[in-house]
This record gives C-alpha cells, sequence and structure tokens, in this order.
C-alpha cells in the first residue's frame, strides 16, 4: 500500500488543511501559507550567541581535563616540593625575609 506523505492518521486537523491548501492548485498560496506559520528566524548573532554560553563552558572543562592529564604524566623534578623541604627543616624561619619575598623584595 502506498502511504501518502500528508497521511490524515497522524494529525487529522493539520492533514486536512495542508490536504485542502495543495487541492486548490496554487502553489504560491501554500507557501506562503506555510512560510507565514513558521516562527520568526533570529538573527545569525542571536543563534551564535546561543552557543556560546555551551561552547565556553565545554572550552573549559576541556582545558581542566586536558590540565589534569598533563599534570598526572609529570613527575615532580628536582626532589621534593619547596614548602615540604621548607617544613622539614629544624631551623626557624626568618620571618623578616620571608615578608620580604612575599612582598616582592626578594627575587
Amino acid at each position: 500500500m502506498h502511504e501518502e506523505p500528508f497521511d490524515l492518521s497522524r494529525d487529522p486537523a493539520l492533514g486536512r488543511e495542508l490536504r485542502a491548501l495543495l487541492d486548490a492548485g496554487d502553489a504560491t498560496g501554500f507557501t506562503a501559507s506555510v512560510l507565514a506559520r513558521l516562527p520568526e528566524r533570529d538573527s545569525l548573532w542571536h543563534v551564535l550567541a546561543g552557543w556560546a554560553r555551551p561552547g565556553i563552558a565545554a572550552a573549559l572543562v576541556l582545558g581542566a581535563a586536558l590540565g589534569f592529564w598533563l599534570a598526572l604524566g609529570r613527575e615532580p623534578q628536582g626532589g621534593a616540593d619547596p614548602a615540604a623541604e621548607v617544613l622539614a627543616t629544624d631551623t626557624p624561619l626568618d620571618g623578616e625575609a620571608l615578608m620580604g619575598f612575599a612582598l616582592g623584595g626578594g627575587r
């Protein structure tokens, strides 16, 4: 059995309306009628703006995952972490020297 593209069993009201417009023989009128019922299209900038937030979020997630992956493969060079070395020593810290370094004076 040949199925018509505008089968009434899918949506009877829409099928009758489309069939009436198609049977009228006015292709231009049919096209204008269908296009008039379509929602108004957004400009290209609105479409691109809709893609921006998901795109930025995806880039951030991808960057974080890539950074994590690269950090897993990298071995520490030069021994232990400097903070761990400072904490492991028995000598007291020089507060003035530490403050000078923190404020950018001791490079």
